[in-house]
């Protein structure tokens, strides 16, 4: 468990402010490597948010989990990661978790089903730096749609510096909305050239309904049919000629 602490407030290559809140982990007990003596430490890490300054303040003082839930069981993840998109994959003996671009992040002993276990968070919970950069998830936007090209080519025009912020938070919004309704928004948003996350986040409100629970799990559903399914192919008419003959 981590406590929300404070908060900073960075600025954009463009100038536009956003705010990080900054967590403190648990009490853990360090060995002095020069003196021997044991003493007691916190680490923290700053984890970037889409808050306004009031609800950064308001915020202070709450407890934030850093930790994925499978099978009852408890993983933790490092700090840095809780507000983003991740990838769990289980094995017989292990449970691995990836970034949003599919980089490793750490992998724990799977624990027995129903054992409603949290595992001990010392070392995963440290602090990173965080890149924003556009090439691990430059495949993931494009696939969004047929629009997702031109307006990741204004975003690079607009952002130079810093597309790759603005490419991830309009790829969170597959959390609530359709990558179908989020092509839509960036076609009407390249029509007034407002090449910009928070553009997207605005016109999805205004014209999209977000995704229901039950309609995710569906889609989940489908699409594990779908790879379970053989490939289905189609005779063609003249294989049936001969039938008809007889």
């Amino acid at each position: 468990m981590v406590k929300i602490v404070d908060y900073k407030t960075y600025s954009r290559e463009d100038g536009v402010e956003f705010y990080a809140l900054v967590v403190q982990g648990e009490l853990e007990t360090v060995k002095s490597k020069g003196t021997g003596k044991n003493y007691f430490t916190a680490r923290k890490a700053n984890v970037p948010c889409t808050f306004g300054e009031s609800i950064c303040v308001g915020l202070i003082g709450n407890d934030l989990e850093g930790y994925i839930e499978f099978e009852t069981n408890r993983y933790p993840v490092p700090y840095e990661y809780v507000a983003d998109i991740l990838t769990l994959k289980a094995t017989e003996h292990e449970v691995i978790i990836y970034s949003a671009e599919l980089a490793l992040l750490v992998h724990h002993q799977r624990l027995p089903a129903g054992s409603v276990t949290k595992l001990d968070p010392s070392g995963i919970h440290s602090s990173r730096k965080i890149r924003y950069s556009l090439e691990p998830v430059q495949d993931q936007f494009l696939a969004m749609g047929d629009h997702s090209r031109d307006f990741l080519d204004g975003l690079k025009q607009q952002h130079p510096k810093n597309c790759g912020f603005h490419a991830r938070y309009i790829l969170r919004q597959k959390e609530k909305y359709h990558p179908d309704d989020i092509d839509k928004a960036m076609a009407h948003a390249a029509q007034y050239h407002a090449y910009d996350c928070k553009a997207i986040e605005r016109i999805l409100l205004a014209k999209s309904s977000p995704r229901t629970l039950e309609a995710m799990r569906n889609e989940k559903a489908a699409e594990e049919l779908r790879n379970a399914l053989p490939e289905i192919k189609q005779r063609s008419l003249a294989a049936y000629d001969s039938l008809l003959e007889k």
